[in-house]
């Protein structure tokens, strides 16, 4: 067998004893925290009840999965306050307590200086295609729209500007190649053929507004082939009718 093979060979069976390892001392986690699930849980968060959508029998510990950790230690801190589980049930020992909590706090500190090393304490965040836009406006001295030719930017927690929530996929990364050739296209045509300039006359007619029987008070007034604005000097009291330019 050639040696290449021999070598991904090798690697797949240590990365498949790498899962192997961790998946037990994953069950030995959650293991370790049944009795006291059992006691004061599990009446009311397994998958029969279910209450606050919580089903704390089939929820696995595996904080490598997206938000895993975050209800584990959701969990944590609601025993950890006294919150959970609710006053109106039989309190929990202080042993009992304890220990649970310790067997949950040590792995979930354990993953978060893990992802920590990994990642660093704040998450690489891009620009929302918004600043985007802005940035490249500024860097071109250009003023053509370009964020609605990418693809919108998901909110979380109500932000679009949470590293956490953003996506940079294929087709996003595509998207962004796209705007970038377009603003680079205007920003050399403005730069080798100069700034357009354009006119266009706006006769009375359409400026001006007839008078009071438009509703607009405040003109301007069409008087043969001239438009009128009447000036307001005085203070103003009363209802003014919506303007749009």
């Amino acid at each position: 067998m050639p040696r290449f093979s021999i070598e991904l060979s090798g690697l797949a069976l240590a990365a498949s004893a790498a899962v192997a390892s961790a998946e037990p001392a994953m069950d030995l986690v959650k293991e370790g925290l049944v009795p006291f699930l059992e006691t004061h849980c599990f009446e009311c968060h397994d998958d029969s009840v279910q209450k606050a959508d919580l089903n704390l029998l089939d929820l696995a510990f595996e904080p490598g999965k997206p938000g895993n950790a975050k209800l584990w230690e959701r969990i944590f801190d609601r025993v950890e306050s006294g919150e959970m589980p609710p006053a109106k049930n039989p309190r929990p020992e202080a042993g009992p307590k304890s220990a649970f909590l310790g067997h949950l706090e040590a792995p979930l500190l354990a993953h978060d200086r893990a992802e920590a090393a990994e990642k660093g304490r704040v998450n690489v965040r891009r620009l929302t295609r918004r600043e985007y836009e802005f940035s490249v406006h500024d860097l071109l001295g250009i003023d053509i729209p370009l964020q609605e030719e990418l693809p919108e930017d998901p909110a979380t927690h109500g932000f679009e500007t949470v590293a956490e929530g953003q996506q940079l996929s294929h087709f996003n990364l595509a998207r962004y190649l796209v705007v970038a050739d377009r603003a680079l296209g205007e920003a050399f045509g403005r730069a080798l053929e100069g700034e357009r300039t354009f006119a266009r006359d706006f006769p009375a007619k359409s400026l001006g507004q007839n008078g009071p029987q438009s509703g607009n008070f405040r003109g301007p007034e069409t008087r043969g082939d001239e438009a009128i604005a009447w000036p307001i000097r005085l203070q103003f009291y009363g209802r003014m009718p919506a303007t749009r330019v």
